[in-house]
């Protein structure tokens, strides 16, 4: 809690404006966090953003689409990303920490998140997605 002076013109009663200068210091340092402010349902998020997103806008989020071929077709899913990108989705949907280091970015972890993944898709989309991947989006458990 600040001290409040009585004060003329930004000094106090000495001439001394250095406590007021110190006070509004500290005023400024305690500046209150921006609101979390959710975006709940996410269709086109690549991992690394969903995973973001749950630590540092809203804890709680849903993939949810009713053309999953946006999803299996994304950049995330190619083959030489496809088990990355799986295993962290398979880690977010079971609730366990999940550390994402970072050089440029700052390094985060991802903990106490709730995920949901829902989606529909016409049966070619996911077998051909399967094929592409050689079988390794079925082998991790996906």
């Amino acid at each position: 809690m600040l001290a409040i002076k009585n004060t003329r013109n930004g000094r106090n009663k000495d001439g001394d404006a250095s406590q007021l200068k110190a006070d509004l210091e500290a005023l400024q340092a305690e500046k209150p966090k921006p609101p979390r402010v959710p975006q709940i349902l996410l269709m086109d998020d690549p991992p690394e953003s969903l995973a973001w997103k749950l630590v540092h806008q809203y804890p709680t989020a849903g993939v949810v689409s009713s053309e999953a071929g946006l999803i299996f077709s994304s950049h995330g899913m190619a083959k030489d990303s496809v088990i990355r990108n799986l295993s962290l989705l398979n880690t977010l949907w079971s609730g366990k920490g999940f550390p994402i280091g970072r050089r440029t970015t700052g390094s985060f972890t991802v903990r106490g998140v709730r995920l949901t993944v829902s989606l529909q898709v016409q049966m070619e989309i996911p077998q051909d997605f399967i094929e592409k991947s050689g079988l390794l989006a079925r082998g991790g458990g996906f």
